[in-house]
């Protein structure tokens, strides 16, 4: 392969792997912190009262989710080309070691809206919950500091 066109493949490969990471860096920004549930839904049913109590924290390509005093700690990898976005958890501590799930989300500011596939399933295409679907659908509030 000549220097030119090497240059060239180059020069346009490289933009684009900067110009994802800073877009994915952007994103951690804004999901970064604590968030409270404010709304829960598993399998089609308002399971928000049983949620209440969970809190999620975030930080870049890390989470750790403490419920009823047990805790939930992994990584957390985004894919910005999806639509809607998604994620992939992978508990690495606590009650989901050594499982992935796979999310949509959609971040609005201090809300968060994430649909998981509880049950080792493919992203959901909707942000919904609905009967035997094995999805929970929450939506988050950050906490003030």
């Amino acid at each position: 392969m000549n220097r030119g066109l090497l240059f060239a493949v180059v020069a346009v490969i490289l933009p684009a792997s900067l110009v994802r990471a800073d877009a994915t860096a952007d994103e951690w920004k804004g999901l970064v912190g604590n968030w409270k549930v404010e709304s829960a839904t598993l399998n089609g049913t308002d399971s928000t009262d049983m949620f209440k109590t969970l809190t999620l924290n975030m930080e870049e390509g890390k989470y750790k989710v403490t419920f009823v005093g047990m805790n939930d700690i992994g990584t957390i990898k985004l894919d910005l080309d999806k639509k809607p976005k998604q994620m992939t958890i992978v508990g690495t501590e606590g009650t989901n070691k050594d499982r992935t799930h796979h999310a949509i989300y959609e971040l609005d500011k201090d809300m968060l809206k994430i649909c998981y596939a509880i049950g080792g399933q493919a992203a959901p295409k909707e942000f919904e919950s609905k009967t035997d679907s094995m999805t929970l659908l929450v939506t988050y509030k950050r906490e003030k500091k």
